[in-house]
């Protein structure tokens, strides 16, 4: 069952200060903090934490590897693509904002409400849609990943 629907409260960031992006890895949950309050909630599915070997979408000779792991730390978004699907190393992603090498907040069609991911942040397409157009991400960004 989806963490959302089961919590009584109303699900919060951990964050009681600043601007950021909080990505908590336990609850599958994003949450965008405006001033010490959490503003928006999205569900996410970070990565699996299943080691991975697949062909390189972009150059199928190569292989990439990885341990599927959505980094935790602090960063900040540092680039983005604001338009449409792009090709990445593992399959297409929509709308990525990048915070830690290539590891982005992006949309993609499956949004499941465990773990799935190769390290990236998933939301929905749609969740995507408004972050763009509301321009609650820009770059530049804290994002703030942990357990």
């Amino acid at each position: 069952a989806d963490f959302l629907t089961n919590f009584v409260e109303k699900a919060h960031a951990a964050a009681d200060t600043g601007t950021l992006v909080e990505v908590d890895k336990a609850k599958q949950l994003l949450f965008v903090v405006v001033d010490g309050k959490t503003a928006w909630t999205f569900n996410t599915s970070t990565g699996s934490g299943i080691a991975y070997e697949a062909p390189n979408h972009l150059d199928p000779t190569k292989i990439e590897k990885g341990d599927a792991v959505t980094p935790e730390g602090l960063f900040h978004t540092n680039r983005e693509r604001p338009e449409g699907w792009w090709e990445g190393d593992l399959g297409k992603i929509y709308r990525p904002k990048y915070f830690h090498g290539g590891v982005a907040i992006h949309g993609m069609t499956s949004v499941p409400n465990y773990p799935a991911s190769h390290g990236c942040v998933r939301l929905s397409t749609q969740a995507m849609d408004f972050i763009w157009d509301s321009g609650i991400i820009p770059l530049g960004t804290p994002v703030w990943v942990h357990e």
